[in-house]
């Protein structure tokens, strides 16, 4: 056995939704706070829209009311019992000029988390060491797939920021386009027992 904050970073842990294991990778340790492990969820979990609207804010979008509602009730008790709100860097809505900061529990990774700039995009914290796998979406039969982020485009209030199946990145304004993959990402704690042999990159069921 190991402890979630000994393993390497790029390796898999498994975590049930509904029962049913899934993999998700370990993205950061220290994450958002000290003594928290980022996990971000190897496949996408389904594709959804933005919001219902035009607008772009991220901290009301229906997007992440999912993330911390109906998505966050399928995973285990036991783990949700250990996951806490963190605070992300977020742009708040248009015309704000600043990075702020939101209270979340579940949410999705930001342009610069996935290692992208762009001039339209405010940084919002520090790439992943992992973002080069984590820019490339498919689901769990392999298929590309575009993911969302959570940076909304700095002179727009109707766009944000996707990855593409190809790993390149851009935005849109089609909010209420269900073509683009959740990615679920949430902290766990560092010190919480992993079962299983201690390989780099293996597979680790919690």
């Amino acid at each position: 056995m190991a402890n979630l904050g000994q393993l390497a970073l790029g390796s898999v842990v498994k975590i049930n939704e509904s029962g049913v294991p899934q993999e998700f990778y370990v993205a950061r340790h220290d994450a958002y706070t000290a003594g928290r492990t980022l996990l971000v969820r190897r496949y996408v979990h389904s594709s959804r829209q933005y919001t219902n609207g035009v607008n772009n804010s991220y901290s009301s979008s229906p997007i992440s009311a999912w993330l911390n509602g109906a998505y966050h009730d399928t995973l285990d008790p036991d783990i949700r019992a250990h996951i806490a709100e963190v605070v992300i860097p977020y742009t708040p809505d248009y015309p704000q000029s600043f990075v702020g900061d939101l209270n979340r529990k579940v949410f999705l990774l930001s342009l610069t988390e996935l290692g992208a700039t762009h001039y339209q995009a405010r940084v919002e914290g520090t790439a992943l060491s992992i973002a080069d796998i984590l820019r490339f979406a498919t689901t769990a039969s392999g298929s590309p797939v575009g993911q969302w982020t959570r940076t909304l485009v700095r002179d727009n209030y109707t766009a944000v920021f996707v990855f593409w199946g190809d790993g390149t990145h851009s935005f849109t304004d089609f909010l209420t386009n269900s073509g683009f993959g959740v990615r679920p990402a949430f902290t766990l704690p560092m010190s919480l027992t992993v079962h299983g042999p201690h390989i780099p990159n293996a597979m680790y069921p919690l």
